[in-house]
């Protein structure tokens, strides 16, 4: 009989049964009946199914003019400015979801200076960037000597990385290799500030434009020639200009 009993409660999943046989126990799970309750209408993305009711994803319920959104694969309360689109998971091509970005400088290759950036984004307002670069002789500019070098920079985003205002500190390295043998070349280092503003298009094109104020620090100088007086880099304001295109993923 006890058997029975058993049986019929294993396939209904609608009871919770001890049985005392000596000194064993045997004791079968008592299904939720409420978890088996469908909702009377489709949830919304930032809605989950509960016990017949849409039930929104962020606890504690977000306050009025703030919306649940998906970032990152957790989900938050985030401020809703203007048309701002629902970062979700089936939501896909926004900043959010698109932190690493490979970018080009055309301002820089119209003044003799090939440079390539990379962009990788950590959580919603952070990102680290690398450079490389090769400034080649440039009338007016750089008439006698040719730059190689790379930049560090860590940006801080009002929106999400790779996409809207952007400032934060950076600092060059740059090695001077010069073509006249009354100008030496040098190893310098140089600090700085920048900030500037990215638009990021839905399928991961973008573009930046951006400004950066700095200094140029001598590290070490070359040897000058035997039987020449030469000139040596000292100190000296730095600007940057920034006007680029790029990709993001």
């Amino acid at each position: 009989m006890r058997l029975i009993f058993l049986a019929a409660c294993v396939i209904t999943q609608g009871c919770a049964l001890s049985v005392q046989a000596g000194e064993n126990v045997i004791t079968s799970g008592m299904a939720n009946e409420n978890s088996l309750e469908a909702c009377s209408s489709p949830c919304r993305a930032d809605e989950s199914c509960e016990k017949g009711r849409c039930i929104s994803r962020c606890s504690p319920s977000c306050e009025k003019g703030a919306g649940c959104v998906n970032v990152n694969k957790a989900w938050k309360c985030v401020s809703l400015k203007k048309d701002e689109i629902e970062r979700t998971d089936e939501k896909k091509g926004t900043a959010a979801h698109r932190p690493n970005n490979f970018t080009f400088n055309i301002l820089g290759a119209a003044l003799g200076v090939v440079g390539l950036s990379y962009t990788r984004g950590f959580g919603d307002v952070f990102s680290l960037n690398i450079k490389g670069m090769y400034a080649f002789p440039y009338p007016f500019f750089r008439d006698n000597y040719s730059i190689a070098g790379g930049e560090l920079a860590f940006y801080f985003w009002t929106t999400y990385p790779n996409d809207g205002f952007y400032y934060g500190p950076f600092c060059q390295f740059s090695k001077t290799f010069s073509n006249s043998p009354t100008t030496i070349g040098s190893i310098s280092a140089t600090p700085g500030f920048e900030l500037g503003y990215r638009w990021l298009l839905s399928f991961g094109l973008n573009f930046g434009l951006g400004f950066g104020l700095g200094a140029t620090l001598p590290i070490s100088w070359d040897e000058c020639p035997a039987g020449y007086t030469c000139n040596i880099y000292s100190a000296a304001f730095f600007y940057k200009l920034v006007f680029d295109i790029g990709f993001a993923f």
